[in-house]
């Protein structure tokens, strides 16, 4: 009996407690890159801002103008701006890398052809690489899309803090299954072992030992049962 107790209670708490852990990951990686994305699109609003300003300039200096700004916009370390012109080559970017010439996510296209901001989370195509991607189109005076600003930013940072976090929620979803566990053992031995003792008495009792008394140290259903069974072995014995 305690073994199928502590069998029970043990699958019963590892379904809560995985469904606890996916639930509480689930909820903070969607607010890790939610975060994350609101962040970027602060710098989508401060280029576009930047090139509000210079719409009235020819599409060949508005394509130069493009270009200095990606190579000498301040992104910090872990995100890249690049300009990608309309064939999807990336012309100029922040870090000065250029090695990728076609990124070739999805959200490039949908900036060009949609002329408003997408984005994009998953593996580029190249090195596999997580990342989120936020492309913003630019729109010279003519109303022809000369390509877009593109903001991508490595994922695994964000990711190593999901791990951290879903690492954190099983540990203490461990010890807390652990201590229901001990909980319940010692609530498994405390009625199992009046029941035992009732059950040897019972059994002298049944073996002719009409004497036979049972100790009753409990004021609960099992002490009631002792005593019942003690009233019972002293009308048998007269």
């Amino acid at each position: 009996m305690r073994q199928r107790w502590l069998l029970y209670t043990s699958l019963v708490a590892g379904i809560i407690g995985t469904l606890c852990v996916l639930l509480v990951t689930s909820l903070f990686s969607g607010s890790i890159y939610a975060a994350r994305e609101a962040e970027i699109l602060e710098y989508v609003d401060t280029a576009n801002a930047y090139f509000n300003d210079r719409v009235n300039k020819s599409e060949s200096d508005f394509y130069d103008a493009c270009v200095i700004y990606t190579q000498t916009c301040d992104t910090g370390s872990k995100l890249d701006l690049q300009f990608v012109n309309v064939k999807g080559e990336v012309v100029a970017s922040s870090s000065g890398e250029q090695d990728q010439q076609t990124p070739g996510t999805t959200e490039i296209t949908e900036a060009i052809s949609s002329r408003g901001v997408c984005t994009f989370g998953g593996k580029e195509s190249v090195n596999r690489q997580g990342i989120m991607a936020v492309s913003s189109p630019l729109i010279a005076t003519s109303g022809e899309v000369i390509g877009v600003l593109r903001f991508v930013t490595p994922t695994i940072t964000m990711d190593k803090q999901i791990v951290r976090i879903a690492a954190s929620a099983l540990a203490i979803v461990i010890v807390m299954i652990a201590l229901m566990l001990l909980t319940v053992n010692f609530y498994v031995q405390s009625v199992l072992k009046p029941v035992t003792q009732i059950s040897e008495k019972a059994r002298m009792i049944a073996g002719g030992s009409y004497g036979v008394q049972i100790q009753a140290h409990y004021d609960d259903e099992l002490g009631a049962l002792a005593e019942t069974i003690n009233e019972m072995t002293s009308k048998i014995s007269q």
